[in-house]
């Protein structure tokens, strides 16, 4: 999935939000509904390239001793992040600017 990271920091700006703060908030969104998904790793997490907009899920692999080997994309058949990017932009942007 891409995000407009322009549109990101207009709303940002135009909301009187500190940018990295709110693409931490659409983080953390994107990585509660993906943990709620069957097939998610439990470690797994949202991840946006600021300078190309993409969001992916990152989710540390570990060996049978637990310790971390690598790290792979998960791209879960149809999860669509964007959907909850652009709800949670909207419904939470009043709650981030007073914080």
């Amino acid at each position: 999935m891409t995000v407009d990271v322009d549109s990101l920091i207009a709303l940002a700006v135009e909301k009187q939000i500190p940018l990295e703060k709110f693409i931490s908030f659409l983080e953390n969104a994107v990585t509660e509904k993906y943990r709620e998904l069957p097939d998610a790793f439990p470690q797994g997490r949202a991840v946006l390239n600021r300078d190309t907009g993409e969001m992916q899920i990152h989710a540390a692999q570990y060996d049978e001793n637990g310790i971390f080997t690598h790290s792979i994309t998960h791209e879960p058949e149809g999860f669509n992040p964007d959907r909850i990017v652009r709800k949670r932009s909207e419904e939470h942007t009043s709650e981030l600017q007073s914080h």
